[in-house]
């Protein structure tokens, strides 16, 4: 399944491998080929296997429908809505600090992704003090 090339900066017969380098955005990744010989990227992978999954994903599919009794595939998606909004981090009684985060409702250690009864949304935006 390794594809041989003739690498077009140490014009020596090689391998084509494929490694994963920092994207453009944060936290992203993009697949480029390189020579496994020289090192030297010869260009994305990410083109050309989009191609060959796109060609190969319908297949795939159909066979699971048809094992599903025929029934086409529905997309799904999940939209963030009221429920994501509700967590203790968006909440006004939330007190953020360093080393504890606190509900100022109920005293206690509030967990900022969870939830309770108690939610109330910001009002407000606290800022720092810019008239210092």
């Amino acid at each position: 399944m390794s594809k041989r090339i003739t690498c077009p900066f140490c014009h020596a017969e090689t391998v084509v491998g494929v490694k994963r380098v920092p994207g453009e955005e944060f936290g992203k990744f993009d697949e480029v080929e390189y020579c496994s010989l020289c090192s030297a990227v010869l260009g994305k992978a990410e083109e050309k296997k989009a191609e060959t999954t796109a060609a190969s994903s319908s297949p795939e599919l159909d066979k699971l429908s048809a094992l599903l009794g025929g029934e086409k595939l529905a997309e799904v998606t999940i939209e963030k809505g009221e429920f994501f909004k509700r967590g203790c981090r968006n909440c006004n009684n939330f007190i953020a600090h360093p080393f504890k985060a606190v509900c100022s409702a109920t005293g206690k250690e509030a967990d900022p992704m969870g939830d309770c009864a108690l939610f109330t949304p910001k009002t407000e935006k606290k800022t720092p003090h810019s008239s210092l």
